[in-house]
């Protein structure tokens, strides 16, 4: 009796449409961040670059807000602040699982070396791998 009970619980918990087991995706989230110097083609790595991610509004959202320090967005006496804050490697890369797939993202990258420089990305959800590379001049 307790073999069958056991046994009726993994049916239950393994049982799914097709016979196949469906596992929930992780999307990654790269971003490389370069920066370029005046008379230079090369490219150097952006390190400690900020990478402010905001779940559930587009950049279109935030036009005319001032963003700080620390991420946080004001406009008035309204503020949106980051749902997760990233760094940019000694390598120039920063690598990160989406946590809400299924809401719009906007990221907004801080040059570590030219601090007036800030890049914006919105996606409609995160259902897909993301790759960016931003290369800043001076």
């Amino acid at each position: 009796m307790k073999n069958t009970f056991i046994l009726s619980i993994l049916f239950f918990l393994f049982s799914c449409n097709n016979n196949e087991l469906e596992f929930e995706k992780e999307y990654v989230i790269q971003i490389e961040s370069y920066y370029k110097i005046e008379n230079n083609e090369l490219l150097f790595a952006d390190t400690n670059t900020d990478i402010f991610v905001y779940y559930g509004i587009y950049t279109s959202d935030i036009a005319g807000y001032i963003i700080d320090k620390n991420g946080i967005l004001t406009i008035g006496d309204k503020n949106i602040y980051p749902n997760k804050h990233h760094k940019i490697s000694n390598t120039g890369k920063c690598e990160f699982i989406s946590e809400q797939p299924n809401d719009k993202i906007t990221l907004l990258i801080i040059s570590n070396n030219y601090k007036d420089k800030i890049s914006q990305f919105s996606y409609p959800n995160t259902k897909s791998d993301i790759k960016i590379e931003v290369v800043v001049n001076p």
